[in-house]
């Protein structure tokens, strides 16, 4: 068989491919986004942190008596940077298993102690969103939300000041959840709050990992002509 004939053959081959894919209309999939916001990521020891500020109250008592409101989480938005702290003693785990980079936060290099709602934006570029997931592992003193003294704000975890089902750990383990959030990102500016607990007037602090899985709608592939077709082979 000819070079020629060859050539032929796969020019043939490959016009059949693009009318069945193009006429078909076949899906193409979109790209997924995933955001890693962690706590004190490459920050050195006792600086501030310049992605997360927060709203502090006293030790030991719920930050707020009832629930937050938009003040609250913009207040936490606007306020000082966290402080990037070493673990406090043997006490506090080292490292998380998830995320080895993030680091402990508080609001002093004296770790607190305070009941704090840490605070920060991030960007969403994916503006049509099949699914989307938040994975969040942590490890808080005293713990995140009031679920485990009472208090109004149970969720220790807020997207766009809606409360995820996200609560409780404690200072020497690493706790994980994973969380569908389709309904609560959005393309564009997005918020992301976490509320530590303080619950014995010593020390207070946490270090975490939050990562988002967006995925996004699938492409549909033009419906070609044969006008196009012969265009695209002329």
């Amino acid at each position: 068989m000819s070079r020629n004939v060859i050539k032929g053959l796969l020019r043939i081959s490959s016009v059949l491919a693009l009318v069945l894919s193009l006429s078909t209309g076949l899906v193409v999939p979109a790209f997924s986004e995933t955001i890693v916001l962690r706590s004190g990521g490459g920050i050195a020891l006792l600086s501030p942190d310049p992605n997360w500020t927060y709203l502090a109250g006293s030790p030991v008592i719920p930050l707020s008596a009832v629930p937050f409101t938009a003040a609250d989480f913009a207040a936490a938005l606007s306020g000082p940077s966290a402080i990037v702290v070493p673990p406090y003693g043997s006490a506090w785990l080292p490292s998380l298993v998830c995320d080895p980079l993030a680091q402990w936060i508080s609001v002093s290099t004296s770790w607190g102690p305070a009941s704090t709602l840490f605070a920060r934006d991030f960007d969403v570029t994916t503006c049509c969103i099949v699914k989307a997931t938040l994975t969040f592992c942590w490890a808080a003193d005293d713990y995140l939300g009031d679920a485990a003294a009472g208090g109004a704000n149970p969720s220790g975890v807020y997207l766009n000041q809606a409360p995820l089902p996200i609560d409780g750990g404690n200072y020497a383990t690493e706790f994980s959840s994973t969380v569908d959030v389709t309904s609560l990102v959005h393309c564009g500016l997005n918020e992301l709050h976490v509320y530590d607990r303080d619950g014995a007037a010593v020390v207070s602090g946490a270090m975490f990992n939050a990562t988002l899985e967006i995925t996004g709608c699938p492409l549909a592939t033009e419906r070609a002509t044969w006008s196009k077709i012969k265009a695209l082979y002329r």
